[in-house]
């Protein structure tokens, strides 16, 4: 196995042979590493690619019908085409520069009331998501994310201003929607791109 990215190999499986897949998932992590799979799971470093304890409902089961989800949360959903998900949580922590950034939200916001948040890196660095021609769970869109304690309400996002990726220093903007189901009081409103949330807002939500 090469000690590069540019020669990285897969390394062989028990009979000597490389280990290959044909169309499989992979996910870019917020940490900035990319999870993958091939036979087994592995976790390319950049440089390395290091083997993860594979899920319970892993052996056995084609590459073809594995899949990987993304979460708000930074983690991974893992699916092998069954009823059987599960929970992939990575290490670590985002590059500060990474981050979405919101710059201009109403403090005020009404049950059932739409409104224009603008910011930057809306949409996340990448789709961070990747596996074929059959299956695309890109991540490329602002989520937005009331929060109180345990409380946690998620606010429909709609008519973005752009769908790019990395926009960098530059403004844009998306439309989000508060459910009428959002008890009335205080939250933090965060975006949420790629599994990577911005600094949050403090917000207050009326009838």
């Amino acid at each position: 196995m090469g000690s590069t990215a540019e020669n990285l190999d897969f390394p062989t499986d028990s009979g000597g042979n490389l280990m290959r897949a044909f169309d499989a998932p992979a996910a870019l992590l917020p940490n900035g590493h990319v999870l993958c799979v091939v036979g087994r799971l592995f976790e390319f470093d950049g440089s390395a690619l290091n083997p993860v304890t594979p899920p319970s409902n892993a052996p056995n089961t084609l590459t073809f019908n594995c899949r990987f989800l993304l979460l708000p949360t930074g983690q991974v959903l893992y699916s092998n085409c069954t009823s059987d998900l599960q929970v992939f949580t990575p290490s670590g922590s985002p590059h500060g520069h990474w981050r979405p950034h919101i710059s201009h939200v109403p403090k005020t916001l009404r049950r059932g009331h739409s409104y224009r948040l603008r910011g930057r890196q809306l949409n996340g660095m990448s789709q961070a998501n990747g596996y074929g021609d059959d299956a695309q769970m890109a991540t490329n869109y602002p989520l937005v994310r009331l929060k109180h304690g345990n409380q946690v309400h998620f606010c429909r996002t709609y008519d973005h201003s752009t769908m790019a990726v990395a926009t960098g220093k530059k403004v844009v903007h998306t439309h989000f929607h508060v459910p009428n189901s959002v008890p009335v009081g205080h939250y933090e409103l965060a975006v949420i791109a790629n599994g990577i949330q911005s600094k949050p807002v403090k917000v207050h939500v009326k009838p």
